[in-house]
């Protein structure tokens, strides 16, 4: 050790302060339960406005399969067999396959609604969980070094405040618990 340099055991109450905190903060997170994801959550998520969707979709093919009744019946017309079987069976057919394609938009349509709610409420879990643990490093890189109570006094820090660490760890935590 060279002569100008003398070590000291003094403790800036402030930052010691906050290592007492990062370290109740690191026992909290250890004593919590983990929490299943609940299935039940995925409603909330969903859109509300999937139903309107769906009205306006099944209204524009209903548009549609009448356009095409109404072309197999011009067709019927102009071939002197309006009313006959041919054409019932032609717009038999033609109510089938809209009704095939209603059911198809319809159900294509719940599906991505509930994939994406469901997607979005695994996403806002996994973020509740991650939380503490951002938190927790959000304190960590706070410091020089990580702090730990050892009887009464604290081991010394190897650097002054980090605000940078503060500053991204902030925005760390605030990206997680948004799930974005």
């Amino acid at each position: 050790m060279s002569q100008g340099s003398k070590q000291t055991n003094s403790y800036d109450p402030q930052t010691r302060n906050l290592g007492l905190l990062a370290y109740q903060n690191a026992q909290r997170i250890a004593s919590t339960p983990f929490q299943a994801f609940d299935p039940n959550s995925i409603s909330q998520y969903e859109n509300p406005y999937t139903q309107q969707v769906i009205d306006a979709g099944t209204a524009d093919l209903n548009k549609q399969e009448d356009q095409q009744i109404q072309g197999n019946n011009s067709q019927a017309t102009a071939a002197k067999a309006f009313g006959g079987d041919r054409q019932a069976v032609a717009n038999s057919l033609t109510q089938n396959d809209y009704a095939n394609r209603i059911a198809q938009f319809v159900a294509n349509t719940r599906n991505a609604g509930y994939n994406q709610a469901e997607n979005t409420a695994m996403t806002n879990w996994q973020a509740q969980q991650a939380y503490p643990f951002l938190q927790q490093g959000l304190l960590n890189s706070t410091f020089g070094s990580t702090v730990l109570p050892t009887g009464t006094q604290t081991s010394r820090y190897t650097s002054p405040f980090n605000w940078g660490g503060l500053l991204s760890g902030i925005g760390s935590i605030v990206q997680g618990a948004s799930g974005f």
